[in-house]
């Protein structure tokens, strides 16, 4: 992580390499700052370097969260095979985000066209701890850096020690909880429970225990399922439980870390003598949709409308009593959106 600048009007540079050798530079966090600093280079490569043959680049450039207050975040005054991917380049208060050869770029299109690559990068503000003195260049956790880098064989851990997701810039975000519950459900299913959980992010967990109660009171462990370990990217689970009392039972997620700690999910109830229309996941990043009813229908019409009343996808479809699935890969925008069925 590095910070520099000022309010003198001398020229500064996070980082600045000349030379004839390959070069890597992965995983870095710079940031340029000061008012009278309008020549600042987060990063400035000025020299022609010797091709990698791993990876026929004479200059690796990825996973590196490069802004300029007044400056420019990266400045490349050669030519040759650069190859530059998953890096976030975001100047406050400078048009350009990238001096590439001669030219300056002023968004990731203009970028793209100067040099054939950054397809993955972006141009967002990384969302630091503190942009300003006392400055403190950890990414929170609504940062867009956050699941926007590509690994790099050879490096697990940032700056440190935590374990890569990975996350662009030198720090890893971290959070604080060892799993956000996003939903949980039980629903009946012909003589089976469908339990059906999902997370936002996940830290250093190991497993899941299913629990199940008759009296909300004394609960026992009828299943259990592998966690992911660490991430930050949502995750779903299911489990079915067969052969079950139609008696009213209560449920609830033990999540388990990797040191024994333990933390639980709210506890839900289901009733199978009293069945009701559910739809869920509710949020739904995209993908699969799952429809429970107590009653069959034929020709159903299925519309999803956004918030300005629009629809935006039609569809026909089928439902039999208890659990259906359907798959909506539609590529809709972040928003609210109306599932209308008829």
């Amino acid at each position: 992580m590095i910070v520099v600048g000022g309010t003198s009007s001398g020229t500064s540079n996070g980082i600045y390499t000349n030379g004839s050798k390959n070069k890597n530079f992965y995983y870095n966090t710079i940031l340029t700052t000061g008012e009278n600093a309008t020549t600042a280079k987060a990063v400035y490569v000025n020299g022609q370097y010797s091709v990698d043959p791993e990876n026929n680049a004479n200059f690796n450039f990825q996973n590196n969260i490069v802004m300029a207050d007044y400056g420019i975040p990266l400045y490349n005054s050669v030519g040759g095979i650069i190859k530059c991917d998953n890096n976030n380049y975001y100047s406050v208060n400078n048009a350009t985000i990238v001096h590439w050869d001669g030219s300056n770029a002023t968004s990731l299109t203009s970028l793209q066209a100067l040099n054939s690559d950054d397809a993955n990068s972006i141009s967002d503000d990384p969302l630091f701890e503190s942009d300003t003195y006392p400055f403190d260049v950890h990414i929170t956790e609504s940062s867009p850096c956050i699941d926007n880098a590509v690994a790099i064989t050879g490096i697990t851990d940032d700056i440190e020690g935590d374990l890569r997701n990975p996350d662009i810039g030198a720090d890893e975000f971290e959070s604080s909880l060892p799993v956000t519950w996003l939903e949980f459900k039980v629903i009946c299913e012909g003589d089976s429970h469908f339990v059906y959980w999902s997370t936002a992010s996940e830290m250093n967990n190991d497993e899941y225990l299913i629990q199940r109660s008759y009296d909300a009171v004394n609960f026992e462990t009828v299943g259990k399922i592998e966690g992911v370990g660490n991430t930050l990217r949502t995750k779903e689970y299911t489990y079915l439980i067969e052969n079950f009392s139609n008696n009213k039972q209560y449920y609830k997620i033990v999540q388990v870390d990797l040191d024994g700690t333990r933390e639980e999910s709210k506890i839900v109830s289901v009733d199978c003598n009293y069945k009701k229309f559910q739809i869920f996941p509710n949020p739904t990043t995209g993908g699969d949709v799952f429809i429970v009813s107590n009653d069959d229908y034929k020709a159903l019409d299925l519309m999803i409308s956004d918030s300005q009343g629009k629809m935006v996808y039609s569809s026909n479809c089928n439902l039999t009593s208890g659990l259906n699935k359907l798959k909506l890969n539609l590529g809709l925008k972040s928003g609210t959106y109306v599932l209308n069925i008829k």
